[in-house]
């Protein structure tokens, strides 16, 4: 059987003397787009600083029941999934011995 082929490697992986336009269309890209995404963290971050959540501020106010309306919409189907997937675990697990069980047998010595 022959090994698995290689995939062959992206453009801008190539060595500069073998590297395209290709390549260096897609490290341009990839270099703004970074620059980018460095932007909008910091941008996010100063904004998250600066603003005072609707359901912090004011959690009687119109925008903050909506902001918790909506927050529980979105984590009830993630926190109904942990439950399912937590009795699922606990069904599949044995049962530990208990002292109240009839068969139970507390003693150490292997008689």
């Amino acid at each position: 059987p022959r090994p698995p082929a290689r995939a062959p490697p992206r453009p801008a992986d190539l060595p500069a003397r073998r590297r395209g336009p290709l390549g260096r269309a897609e490290r341009a890209l990839r270099a703004f787009l970074d620059v980018v995404q460095n932007y909008e963290r910091r941008r996010v971050a100063v904004v998250r600083d600066a603003v005072a959540r609707p359901m912090d501020a004011d959690p009687a106010s119109a925008a903050g029941r909506l902001e918790r309306f909506v927050a529980g919409l979105l984590r009830g189907p993630a926190l109904v999934r942990a439950t399912v997937l937590r009795v699922v675990e606990l069904a599949a697990a044995a049962p530990l011995p208990n002292e109240y069980d009839p068969d139970y047998d507390d003693d150490d010595d292997d008689d």
